[in-house]
């Protein structure tokens, strides 16, 4: 329970808060102004200042920097199974806070600051408030368990535009689901175990993604294309292995391939050389065959054929030139026959050392098939190291396709898993859902007559969330949404009152009666009233006095003496802080 709001200036209203109802109530002075007004005499700064006391980051009107100029500080006391404590925060230094009243564990790592008080972050602060108050644990098991402060802006709400379940608009459904579950007593840790699967996906499809756009390197393709590489991979080096194993060095073998390649050359020319020579040879046979010398007598021998006298003279010169012819004939043959036998000779030398260079290069050739280089024996080494380098980078990446892939598997088997133990747990707590249910449903008929019904319907999803239907009787009216709040709250305190650790209040702001009709709003302060004082907890509410109804419809229900605190609009003295910014 909360049991007093105060701060360190003397123009503040301080406030002492009583079990049961309590009502904030805004006045408007009698010679207030048509421009006056009561919408910031500070009943809503009121719930920030509580909120800030309780944790919160600052807001709104806290947020002035007058107030931190000031040196203003706020202090709230309030009662804990530990003990009533005192718990003081200034708008200057809004990262820590300072505690009085009960000694606080060490583990909170507490430094005494004077006058008794401790000083802590504001971290170990709402883990202590989340212990003493909700039963939580000081270290979060998660990092989507229930926490104090979402848990307390159930029962301090700060928005009322918004379903009953959540306590905030945009509200995630995991964080919704989360703290409902907490508060009404259900197994809230299946919606932690899909979120965090939910983040494990996000981060794979991240991964995935930044692969394929090349922002990561990473698999490319399927399994199946890089296990059929890789294969390919295999085969590659088990051939370059088998051909280093059989691979034989020669530690000459790079002249013994010059000397190859010199001899090649050589018997290329004597090929040619022999090609010519035995050409040559047999153009001298056939001219040597075509050399026929003149029948002696054959010119005389045409004239006397002819009946025709030759001088003695003539004769002789004939005779003397068939001689000539003769032995010129006689002359070149003899000299054919020399060059053909000195060509024979040239063939038979040039074959022979044809055979010689041929034999000697086919001895060079034999050692080159036989071995290799050394620089060739590296360059496979090389290969093969290249190869393995890209076999086993495929491999990794096959790993990592393959890991990705079964990560995907996993998820989706994990998430299958834990929805089916969520549903089980659901089913289970049935009679702890009733409980609820009751509450809600008796609270729904107290304000609208017992002809009208609530609905409180949790399900939970074949997707692993939460799907609530939250029903009043003649739901449409601005007036029936809010009050589907106001039901489901104190539902939420009736249900926390009877464990060890509650927050012991549900503080409302005015604007959880707007459009209202005055009978509800009757009844929900008569039925606020006797359920805290019949369950031992605080409703808190604010109020303008022209919005309060009227005693007829209050049923003996004394509003004056629940009232705590009477802030006016008749200037900064009737105001919350007591002066004007």
């Amino acid at each position: 329970m909360i049991i007093s709001l105060k701060a360190n200036k003397d123009t503040f209203k301080s406030v002492a808060f009583q079990p049961g109802l309590n009502l904030i109530v805004a006045e408007r002075a009698a010679d207030s102004t048509d421009q006056d007004s009561r919408n910031a005499v500070g009943k809503t700064t009121l719930l920030q200042i509580v909120h800030h006391c309780l944790g919160a980051n600052l807001s709104g009107y806290l947020r002035k920097e007058v107030l931190r100029d000031e040196g203003w500080e706020f202090t709230l006391d309030l009662t804990t199974p530990s003990g009533s404590v005192s718990i003081t925060r200034d708008t200057a230094n809004d990262r820590v806070a300072k505690v009085s009243g009960v000694t606080l564990p060490v583990y909170l790592e507490p430094e005494m600051v004077g006058n008794g008080s401790q000083q802590i972050s504001i971290h170990a602060l709402n883990a202590w408030l989340g212990q003493q108050l909700f039963g939580l644990p000081i270290e979060k098991p998660s990092k989507y368990c229930p926490t104090f402060r979402n848990l307390i802006s159930y029962f301090a709400r700060r928005e009322f535009e918004v379903p009953p379940y959540q306590f905030m608009s945009g509200q995630p459904a995991w964080d919704r689901d989360v703290h409902n579950a907490y508060l009404l007593g259900l197994d809230w840790e299946p919606f932690t175990d899909l979120k965090l699967l939910d983040d494990r996906k996000s981060v794979l499809l991240t991964v995935k993604k930044s692969i394929k756009d090349g922002v990561l390197r990473g698999p490319q393709g399927d399994s199946a294309a890089m296990e059929s590489q890789r294969v390919r991979f295999d085969q590659d080096i088990g051939e370059l292995e088998r051909q280093l194993q059989d691979f034989k060095i020669h530690p000459d073998y790079r002249e013994i391939e010059e000397q190859a390649t010199a001899l090649t050359a050589e018997l290329r020319k004597k090929r040619n050389n022999g090609f010519r020579l035995r050409t040559t040879l047999r153009h001298y046979e056939e001219s040597l065959a075509s050399e026929v010398a003149p029948v002696e007598g054959s010119v005389v021998g045409l004239f006397e054929a002819a009946q025709a006298e030759l001088p003695d003279q003539i004769r002789h010169t004939i005779e003397d030139v068939e001689e000539f012819h003769r032995n010129v004939i006689k002359n070149r043959a003899e000299f054919l026959r020399e060059e053909c036998a000195g060509l024979r000779e040239k063939i038979a030398e040039n074959e022979a050392e044809e055979a010689r260079i041929g034999e000697e290069r086919a001895k060079a050739l034999s050692i080159i098939d036989s071995f290799r280089a050394l620089d060739e024996y590296n360059k496979l080494h090389e290969r093969l190291a290249d190869l393995r380098h890209e076999r086993d980078k495929l491999a990794e990446a096959l790993r990592q396709r393959r890991e990705i892939d079964n990560t995907d598997d996993e998820i989706a088997t994990e998430r299958r898993q834990v929805i089916s133990h969520g549903r089980r747990a659901h089913e289970e707590r049935e009679a702890i859902r009733a409980r609820a249910i009751e509450f809600f449903n008796s609270n729904s008929r107290a304000l609208y007559g017992e002809g009208s019904h609530g609905a409180l319907e949790i399900s939970f999803t074949k997707r692993g969330s939460f799907s609530f239907n939250v029903d009043i009787q003649g739901e449409g009216s601005q007036g029936i949404e809010k009050m589907k709040l106001f039901c489901f709250d104190l539902m939420l305190a009736q249900l926390w009152s009877s464990k060890k650790t509650s927050p012991g209040f549900v503080f409302h702001d005015s604007h959880i009666f707007d459009g209202v009709d005055d009978r509800q709003k009757a009844a929900a302060l008569r039925l606020a009233a006797q359920q805290a004082e019949e369950h031992g907890f605080q409703y808190i509410c604010s109020f303008n006095s022209n919005d309060l109804p009227g005693k007829d419809l209050l049923g003996g229900l004394d509003l004056a003496t629940r009232t705590r605190l009477v802030l006016t609009d008749d200037g900064p003295q009737g105001k919350l802080l007591g002066k004007d910014f």
